[in-house]
């Protein structure tokens, strides 16, 4: 790849945007400045001409014939971003795609663009200076591989109902009684109006020619998202009225839409769609509905719609997935939103299918209860939709009050009362139980964060159950449900047998945390062919416990248990972390317990313990789950979620539990479809395997830092520590707001 040393921008904002000089290789990009002294001697230095568009048209094309520069424009691509890129400029409305273009811009019909030549089949020659060291897209659009890729892709987008904003909701547009037809309006002045042979009166001609030819049909005027944020479109309400009254032969209904609606929702309500130059229009294609352009769209021409003016230069029939390959495929750039590399479309769609299933699960109004104050910065990523919004409450009656006023004024069945663990048992609900959507517990996930919930590190996963909560077998909880109910795709089980895969090569775990070595006598032990039984310490107050245990409830117990089952064995123990940080009260035991186990180890990973382990003895621990993972016995002596599906040997039955699932059923259920995750970097939401790649890269960085890597420290220093957490958890709070 050759590197482009330097690029002038015509626009200010570009010269701060990284994504376009990582892809064309720039390492330095000037905002052009024409009173500039001396300008025409750094121009001459510079490989590039970049511009936004043709916002700027004749003075690029001056400059770069000038200088003799090649002119690069640059637009945003048609699978964009979560929201409006006017709305707001964090990364939830962050441009990730992109189009490179150096023959024009796909929306000029004036003149030709790559796009166009591309579909047309005319000479290309490669873009200056762009990585195109992962395999670029055949340009031979016949290619069945290509085409076949395109068909997959049309098939995601439409099921999914993926546009360039991802942010809008479903609109029902109600009971079809008449043929309807939608006209897509645009914001006054879009430049893709002009360079599509339109303007402003062209809406009108639309929406004549909507009344005259379907006169009894239901006419529904969708306004784009920006208008509001812009110049307006070209529809009111007046303007509506005074055209249906020219028509009186018009019988039917005309409405104009001004809801920030997703636009494949919308358009499969429909039967035909008008459109000037909207991107709606090819869209619309995709839905396999009629489409009538009256102005020139990058996908008018081609055969597929019916075309109120023609285009000379357009002379090739192309199928939907010629168009689509070329349009999505060859002329579009894409960007992973959580890494900001070059990424391929399927990627980009894959992120926002997951943005979009999250904010329909975050829907409506979270009344939350049972917070502290660091978890809610954090728990309102977790909660975010565009559709619905998140409250905390200190007080039980504050939550109550607050569900009597609103349900007062509201529909009822729109709340959702989330409470943190056990926090909400005493709370009574009966009077508003059919008021409320669903109450929900939350609890961290089982890949949580690299260091201890006890020094407010904040989680990358949560669980939210509105059936019960894992660890509590009295009732069937939802994770228990997805077990029982066993319906894993192939895709799922292919997912859990990576993540095992990754998870033993990385030895990724809860906490992450320790970094001493075990004792050299227990590693010779080990390799003699001694019997290693590992016993996981576990806070002997935790609500696990309480719930799973009957028995054998306290780590003393535990560790008796397993030396009365195997005397010869060696007994490894490791209590818990947050014990050992002195977070939480250590045995009354200890001594006992000394006596007992061959080996204590504090600061030893829990990765290292099970390696050496033939056996792991617990009450209700996740340990036992991550021990199955590395193919170890595990025996359990209470009732954790693990437990009674044909995996481990247990003390105790659960009848509910009668089906014997594999162990990738079992990592299916845990740790890809219970739990969410988060990436704290731009407050996305990731899958699974991205969460374990997110947590081993942060451990790997804080061994190298020897951050948050010792367990047990002076008083004041985990406080120091705890205090830091503290204030990060309030941060995240303001950051994504």
């Amino acid at each position: 790849m050759n590197q482009a040393q330097k690029a002038v921008c015509l626009s200010r904002g570009i010269t701060k945007q990284l994504n376009w000089q990582q892809l064309l290789g720039v390492c330095q990009a000037m905002h052009y400045n024409p009173l500039m002294q001396s300008f025409k001697r750094s121009l001459d230095a510079v490989d590039i001409i970049v511009d936004w568009g043709n916002k700027r048209q004749a003075a690029a094309n001056k400059i770069a014939q000038q200088y003799n520069k090649p002119l690069l424009r640059l637009e945003d691509g048609f699978v964009r971003s979560i929201g409006l890129g006017q709305a707001n400029a964090k990364s939830k409305h962050q441009a990730y795609s992109l189009v490179v273009d150096d023959v024009g811009i796909y929306y000029d019909a004036s003149q030709p663009s790559r796009l166009e030549n591309i579909l047309a089949e005319e000479p290309l020659g490669e873009l200056p200076f762009v990585d195109f060291s992962s395999p670029m897209s055949s340009l031979y659009l016949d290619d069945p591989q290509l085409l076949n890729r395109a068909d997959q892709c049309i098939k995601i987008i439409t099921q999914h109902n993926l546009s360039k904003y991802n942010d809008s909701d479903q609109w029902d547009l109600g009971i079809k009684n008449y043929y309807r037809v939608l006209l897509v309006d645009q914001v006054r002045g879009d430049l893709s109006i002009a360079g599509a042979n339109a303007n402003s009166d062209t809406f009108k001609v639309m929406l004549d020619s909507a009344l005259q030819a379907h006169p009894r049909a239901e006419i529904i005027i969708k306004s784009h998202p920006a208008s509001s944020l812009a110049k307006g479109g070209h529809y009111d309400q007046a303007m509506i009225d005074r055209v249906v009254a020219e028509q009186p032969s018009f019988t039917g209904k005309v409405h104009l839409l001004q809801k920030n609606c997703n636009p494949l929702a919308l358009a499969k309500q429909v039967d035909e769609v008008y459109v000037v130059s909207s991107q709606l229009g090819f869209e619309a294609l995709m839905l396999e509905k009629k489409v009538v352009c009256f102005g020139l769209p990058f996908y008018a021409g081609w055969g597929l719609t019916e075309d109120q003016q023609t285009l000379a230069r357009r002379n090739k029939q192309r199928s939907l997935k010629q168009v689509f390959a070329a349009t999505y495929l060859i002329y579009s750039h894409y960007f992973d939103p959580l890494t900001d590399q070059s990424c391929e479309l399927e990627v980009l769609l894959d992120f926002f299918i997951r943005q979009r299933q999250q904010f329909e699960r975050n829907r409506g109004i979270n009344l939350c209860y049972g917070f502290p104050p660091w978890k809610r910065g954090y728990l309102r990523q977790f909660l975010f939709s565009p559709w619905g919004e998140t409250r905390f409450f200190n007080r039980q009656q504050s939550l109550l009050n607050y569900l009597s006023r609103y349900l007062d004024q509201q529909a009822s069945g729109q709340c959702r009362v989330l409470f943190w663990g056990d926090s909400g048992r005493a709370i009574d609900l009966t009077a508003q139980q059919e008021k409320i959507k669903e109450t929900v517990r939350v609890e961290d996930g089982f890949i949580r964060s690299v260091g201890l919930g006890k020094y407010y590190i904040p989680p990358i996963s949560l669980v939210f159950d509105s059936a019960g909560i894992y660890y509590d077998p009295a009732t069937e909880s939802e994770l228990e449900k997805i077990i029982t109910t066993g319906e894993f795709s192939d895709h799922d089980l292919q997912l859990a047998q990576r993540l095992k895969e990754k998870l033993l090569k990385t030895g990724v775990t809860k906490y992450n945390i320790g970094q001493q070595t075990l004792p050299e006598q227990l590693l010779q032990a080990k390799k003699s062919g001694k019997k290693i039984i590992f016993v996981p310490g576990q806070v002997e107050d935790d609500a696990s416990i309480a719930a799973a245990c009957e028995e054998i409830k306290n780590d003393f117990s535990l560790i008796k248990a397993a030396k009365e089952k195997d005397p010869q064995a060696i007994i490894v123990y490791k209590p818990h972390p947050d014990v050992v940080s002195g977070h939480s009260p250590a045995s009354t035991r200890q001594d006992a317990i000394k006596a007992v186990v061959d080996y204590q180890v504090t600061e030893v990973n829990i990765n290292d313990c099970l390696g050496v382990a033939d056996e792991v003895h617990t009450m209700s621990s996740l340990t036992g789950f991550e021990a199955l993972l590395r193919g170890k016995s595990v025996f359990t002596y209470g009732k954790p979620f693990y437990a009674g599906w044909g995996l481990t040997s247990d003390k105790f039955f659960i009848a509910r539990r009668k089906r014997h699932v594999s162990l990738l059923e079992l990592i299916a259920a845990v740790l890809i479809i219970y739990p969410r995750y988060i990436d704290y970097r731009k407050g996305f939401f990731i899958n699974a395997e991205q969460a374990l790649e997110y947590i081993f890269l942060t451990a790997n960085s804080s061994q190298d830092s020897g951050a948050a890597s010792k367990l047990k420290v002076g008083q004041v220093s985990r406080r120091l520590r705890k205090f830091s957490y503290f204030i990060r958890g309030l941060c995240y709070d303001l950051r994504f707001k």
